[in-house]
């Protein structure tokens, strides 16, 4: 795994910030083997926080899964004990963060008010806006079903 980027550890530095000033008890997560890099302890909520920059905007989950995938499957396989939540902060572009929960099967966008609440450009926060990892596991909007394609028969069936 490649050394963190500087960028990356300003990224972390302001995250734990924003989580201490929501009145999280927040500690960074130190090892060889990051994500995750916050561990936080809320009044009744466990929390483990990945952190991710990215230059360039990412539009929704689907594309979070496919540009982190090796990091959120690293997430997944973590014994963690039932009650602690998972997620994975994306700061892209400038100082635009979102977030999401990390579930067995993919991941999914939530809101936190204050780091990365909803927006007029962002779905709402009731929108079904989540990703499976595999990339062909979710269709583009414009995939369109050819109903006459013939399927081929073959022999002995």
């Amino acid at each position: 795994m490649p050394e963190p980027s500087p960028r990356h550890g300003i990224a972390v530095a302001e995250a734990r910030q924003l989580l201490k000033e929501q009145g999280w008890v927040v500690t960074r997560w130190i090892g060889l083997r990051s994500p995750p890099d916050l561990f936080a302890i809320g009044r009744n909520a466990y929390l483990l926080v990945m952190v991710r920059t990215s230059r360039r905007l990412l539009p929704d989950a689907h594309a979070v899964s496919i540009r982190y995938h090796d990091d959120l499957e690293r997430m997944r396989t973590m014994r963690v004990p039932p009650g602690i939540r998972l997620e994975c902060w994306v700061l892209a572009g400038k100082g635009r963060w979102t977030c999401y929960e990390i579930y067995p099967g993919g991941i999914r966008r939530c809101w936190r008010e204050g780091v990365a609440p909803a927006t007029g450009d962002s779905p709402e926060p009731g929108a079904d806006e989540r990703a499976t990892d595999r990339e062909g596991s979710i269709p583009a909007p414009e995939t369109r079903v050819d109903d006459n394609v013939r399927t081929p028969v073959m022999e002995g069936q």
